[in-house]
């Protein structure tokens, strides 16, 4: 509770930086108005690839199918969602989608991870950046009326948390590679064309032999919590459950894992450096960032 109205404290204190100048001109509402555009429609002119582009699409090819078999369209409806006008978005076959529902589905996607953040903060695996990460996608592909620029926020995050170990870069390296590639279209004269595919595909092909070095010198608390986020109690806190670390001259140790997670090997050397070898997951070197399906994604993005 302490933690949450510390967290409280600064939101309010930041909130109250950034609109206390407009509510003292009386402005707030216009500004409100800008921040939650909900007479703007559903989707932006220019769909950002969140579950309601996916919707609108489904929704396109039903009326196309609806067409073939003859049946009746309303006009105002068959080209809502790809006129390209910014305002309010009619589907033709499916249901509109309200701000309210939009709202609740962005909160439903979040309750796993509010959860879990309220429970147990410390022990949710990639920590609290990780979690805020979650939310601001789940605020991406749930929200109303999202701009494609927003993958920006989603990605800033989980920069942060990335080099804390390989599933969480292998998870911000896939993020990065859509969300940049859905913003290529942005930049559409001619002339654009080679500058942003170059700057893409260099950013594409450099970003993973930076994230392998970054998680294979990330901390070794970070770097095992990687995988699935119990490493760091099967094995880096091994010493807890009776377990005792030698450091004079060179030796080898066996380190049996907690509740059978795994089990490992430390060899202490005598300049003080360590190597581990862990089989439950929290191994620097044990996972790759990607699957073979998803490196195949993301060449084919290239």
């Amino acid at each position: 509770v302490r933690r949450f109205l510390r967290l409280a404290a600064v939101v309010s204190a930041v909130c109250a930086v950034s609109f206390g100048p407009f509510f003292a001109m009386g402005q707030l509402g216009t500004v409100m108005g800008r921040l939650f555009p909900f007479g703007r429609g559903l989707l932006h002119a220019y769909w950002a690839p969140n579950a309601w582009a996916l919707y609108a699409a489904a929704d396109r090819v039903l009326a196309a199918l609806a067409h073939r078999l003859g049946w009746h369209i309303a006009k105002s409806a068959a080209a809502g969602t790809t006129a390209g006008l910014v305002g309010g978005v009619e589907f033709s076959v499916l249901p509109n989608v309200p701000a309210g529902v939009a709202a609740a589905a962005v909160l439903a996607a979040q309750a796993p991870v509010l959860g879990a953040l309220w429970r147990r903060s410390r022990q949710l695996p990639g920590g609290f950046t990780a979690a805020v990460g979650y939310a601001l996608l789940c605020s991406y592909v749930w929200g109303y009326h999202v701009h494609e620029k927003a993958i920006l926020m989603v990605l800033v995050p989980m920069a942060v948390g990335a080099v804390r170990g390989r599933r969480q870069g292998g998870a911000f390296l896939l993020l990065a590679a859509v969300g940049h590639h859905s913003l290529l279209p942005l930049l559409h004269r001619p002339q654009e064309w080679p500058i942003k595919v170059a700057l893409a595909a260099v950013y594409l092909l450099a970003l993973p032999p930076l994230l392998l070095a970054a998680t294979d010198a990330a901390p070794a608390t970070d770097a095992a919590a990687d995988g699935d986020g119990r490493g760091s109690r099967g094995h880096a806190n091994a010493s807890h459950f009776g377990n005792s670390r030698s450091r004079c001259g060179a030796g080898t140790r066996d380190v049996p894992g907690v509740n059978g997670i795994g089990a490992g090997t430390d060899d202490d050397i005598g300049d003080g450096s360590r190597h581990s070898t862990m089989s439950g997951g929290g191994s620097r070197t044990g996972r790759a960032l990607l699957t073979r399906g998803e490196w195949l994604y993301l060449l084919g993005l290239v």
